[in-house]
């Protein structure tokens, strides 16, 4: 299990090839039930951008920076990745060196979760609690911003 674990790290197209194939034909309420489910009693902060999205770029490295001082507590970062190639895609994970789960959605998916979330730009982020509820939403939910709303779900 720990070569495993360590393989994705080193190489995280292991893990994103994986992902990959579980959704490439899911629908978004299917791609929102599999991050609940996976991360179940954990809070999770979902981080939404695209390969050609200059401010999202900018905050990967902050999301990176707040993935490692939650490292060990109850939170699980989760990278949703809207409208862009799926090479450009997995450089830039590993570029950043981001771990937490990583999900590239296709055009027609983008739209619909965008559609579903109501979201008009990205970056765009999600704050959700342990038993699965969107506490908090919105593109002002930078990792500096959630990082004291996720520590205030830690305590409860």
């Amino acid at each position: 299990k720990y070569s495993l674990a360590f393989d994705k790290l080193n190489n995280p197209q292991i893990s994103s090839d994986a992902i990959l194939k579980k959704i490439k034909n899911s629908t978004v309420e299917n791609i929102m039930d599999s991050i609940l489910l996976t991360n179940r009693g954990k809070i999770i902060y979902i981080d939404c951008w695209a390969d050609w999205c200059g401010p999202c770029l900018e905050e990967l490295p902050n999301s990176k920076k707040l993935e490692e001082e939650m490292n060990g507590k109850d939170v699980e970062f989760v990278y949703v990745c809207l409208e862009s190639k799926e090479d450009v895609w997995k450089a830039i994970i590993s570029k950043h060196q981001l771990n937490g789960q990583h999900y590239l959605l296709s055009k027609n998916q983008s739209v619909e979760w965008k559609k579903a979330f109501n979201i008009s730009g990205v970056p765009y982020y999600f704050v959700i609690d342990k038993n699965g509820t969107i506490v908090e939403n919105g593109s002002y939910l930078k990792p500096k911003v959630a990082k004291e709303k996720i520590e205030s779900l830690l305590k409860e």
